[in-house]
């Protein structure tokens, strides 16, 4: 009997195990790897699956917190500044009109008006108030915002033997009830109608106004003029001012307000409303080459930002005569929330939030021949002081 190999008889065993009772091949060392290897790539999916579960819940994670910690009304996404190029083209795309969920308005516009012969002015403020827009504050005279308080501008009148003198005057809103709003020497008649010299306001900014002039001499049209609010500054009695008596005074000068050539005299200009903003006019320097029978040319160039502040109108002219195609003038709120749009019966506001709203949140109605010589815009917290002070100098609350 020979000596066993037990290397062989393992070998033999394993053949056994690997046969299967049917005749079939069995569990053998290729099905094994087979099993294996489809094992691992199980785990592999697994794995990857859960990866990029974590990964998902990460992310997740990360913009809850983001979201969480977001000042209200701030988006995520980087956001592009609209600027009057952009905006005032004709291409403009990010305004249209349609309709739009109403949210709150932000700015304030306090608004000039001037009618009739002799003129009268008014003075209201537009602002939000209890979640919607609305006339807060209204009255006569002319209020504007002077450095760090309110000044009232009022025409004062003096009669004379020989004529009427009407002019305009400048006060801080405390002390407005000092101005002499009429007097007359004696033996004054005014029966003649007689107007020697009749001051009106073409302009009024945050330090700067415009005058509009007519003298009697046989003169059809005005003549213009600008001055700082402080020049025209009332005496509170009823003395005239240096302008009127022939006294040289300082003036505000074109060249400092815009660069220009020569051609323009310096002292004879004025600023007037055109169609959705504020325009320079000026006599030209020697003969004079104007197509305009009044002798002044509007100068095609951006006045200065001291002068007319936020001037620009941040929607295509097409949109403003497709809300009202009997508009005459539009304005834009500083932060692009707020339209208005002036036809010759009234001012129209709409609310901009991206697009412009097609039903207005306000309308003023507008005496006959009423014009619009201010706009002053109040943004953050000037809103609710610009209430409380213009309702305080023009309605005595």
């Amino acid at each position: 009997m020979g000596k066993m190999d037990p290397n062989n008889e393992d070998k033999k065993l394993r053949d056994r195990l690997s046969a299967d009772p049917t005749g079939e091949p069995g569990f053998t060392e290729r099905l094994r790897a087979r099993i294996e290897e489809k094992v691992r790539r199980e785990t592999r999916k697994k794995r990857r699956k859960w990866l990029l579960l974590g990964k998902a819940a990460c992310i997740s994670a990360a913009i809850l917190i983001m979201l969480y910690y977001q000042p209200a009304g701030k988006s995520l996404l980087p956001q592009r500044t609209p600027t009057s190029d952009t905006l005032a083209g004709e291409s403009a795309k990010t305004i249209s009109v349609t309709p739009y969920a109403r949210p709150q308005i932000s700015d304030a516009l306090l608004l000039g008006l001037r009618s009739g012969n002799p003129a009268a002015y008014r003075t209201l403020l537009i602002a939000p108030e209890g979640g919607k827009l609305q006339i807060a504050a209204q009255g006569n005279d002319i209020l504007l915002p002077y450095k760090i308080e309110f000044w009232k501008i009022v025409t004062e009148t003096r009669a004379t033997r020989e004529g009427t003198i009407r002019y305009v005057a400048a006060y801080p809103a405390e002390e407005a009830g000092k101005a002499v709003r009429h007097s007359g020497a004696e033996g004054a008649d005014l029966s003649t109608g007689r107007i020697l010299h009749d001051e009106r306001l073409s302009f009024v900014g945050n330090k700067y106004l415009s005058l509009e002039m007519l003298r009697d001499r046989g003169q059809a049209y005005p003549n213009y003029r600008v001055e700082t609010v402080t020049q025209l500054r009332g005496t509170g009695t009823d003395e005239m001012p240096a302008r009127l008596l022939g006294k040289r005074e300082p003036f505000v000068s074109l060249s400092g307000m815009l660069a220009i050539h020569d051609a323009y005299s310096d002292s004879d200009w004025g600023i007037v409303r055109g169609q959705g903003k504020w325009s320079a006019i000026a006599k030209r320097n020697g003969k004079d080459l104007s197509l305009e029978s009044d002798g002044y040319r509007t100068i095609n160039a951006k006045l200065l930002e001291s002068v007319v502040s936020h001037d620009d109108l941040a929607v295509p002219w097409s949109t403003v005569r497709k809300l009202r195609p009997d508009a005459s003038d539009a304005l834009t709120s500083p932060d692009h929330d707020l339209l208005a749009i002036v036809s010759e019966q009234e001012i129209s506001f709409f609310q901009i939030n991206g697009n412009v709203g097609t039903e207005p949140l306000l309308i003023v109605p507008l005496q006959n021949g009423e014009k619009l010589i201010m706009a002053q815009w109040a943004t953050g917290n000037y809103v609710a002081k610009w209430i409380k002070q213009t309702r305080k100098y023009l309605e005595g609350r």
